[in-house]
């Protein structure tokens, strides 16, 4: 998985240029043969860690790597390493940073440490490191060059980048529901919108149903009170006509 390249504070006209203090004009054979076995000594204890551990000059000539760094980067060999520059380890982008600001920092404090990329030789992946450096001196306390003990952290880093791109993912997919639930939202005011005009509808419909309703009520009243004025008169009429027909027939039988 790949990451953005580090950002680094660009302080270079702060930093000295990459130049060890001399060393002094003559030095005992003694000396180097101790430092020889020093050398042996440290490489049989660093080919023992799992961490990249190197040593090179201030030409930025690599002198040794133990085995874990060698695997690391993709190298078949001390000799294969010997032959690049320690730039070289180094990805691309970054090595701007380190050759012209951090390793001259580290010279001028005496150690230093960030988070870089070196990359694979073979694969040209980046394989991110805590890059920690420090001045290697002699008995005389010269500096001879620079020693590291770094540690990958490239699974921690894709854990940081999936953990970001998942942040990321959550947040767009976040979006989505505030505009889902938006959008919604709208969709239930102009249906709440639509059942209050039914509802007002309704409410008028009834209104209209219960007026009618009075109104036959009140035309079934008169009609029933305008049947029974009509049987009233009706009968009036026939008691009358037969009170007529009952005299008519009394005068005839007199």
């Amino acid at each position: 998985m790949s990451q953005s390249p580090p950002s680094h504070r660009d302080d270079a006209e702060n930093t000295p240029p990459l130049q060890p203090r001399p060393h002094p004009v003559s030095e005992s054979s003694s000396s180097e043969r101790r430092s020889e076995a020093e050398l042996q000594q440290f490489a049989l204890l660093a080919d023992r860690c799992t961490e990249f551990i190197g040593v090179c000059d201030f030409q930025l000539k690599p002198i040794y790597i133990n085995e874990a760094g060698l695997k690391l980067t993709g190298l078949d060999s001390l000799d294969q390493a010997r032959s690049l520059s320690i730039a070289d380890f180094f990805f691309p982008d970054d090595r701007p940073f380190i050759s012209s600001i951090f390793l001259p920092r580290v010279l001028r404090d005496g150690k230093g440490e960030t988070e870089i990329r070196f990359r694979h030789f073979k694969s040209a992946e980046p394989i991110w490191m805590i890059y920690n450096v420090f001045v290697l001196n002699d008995e005389a306390g010269q500096p001879l060059g620079f020693a590291t003990f770094s540690q990958n952290i490239t699974d921690r880093k894709n854990v940081e980048e999936s953990l970001r791109e998942r942040e990321s993912a959550l947040r767009v997919h976040a979006g989505g529901l505030k505009a889902q639930v938006a959008q919604r939202d709208i969709e239930l005011g102009q249906r709440t919108q639509e059942l209050d005009q039914r509802n007002e509808e309704l409410d008028q419909r009834n209104l209209e149903l219960a007026h009618q309703t009075d109104q036959l009520r009140d035309l079934s009243y008169r009609m029933q009170k305008a049947r029974d004025e009509e049987r009233r008169i009706i009968g009036r009429e026939l008691h009358d006509s037969a009170g007529q027909i009952v005299a008519a027939l009394g005068l005839n039988l007199a």
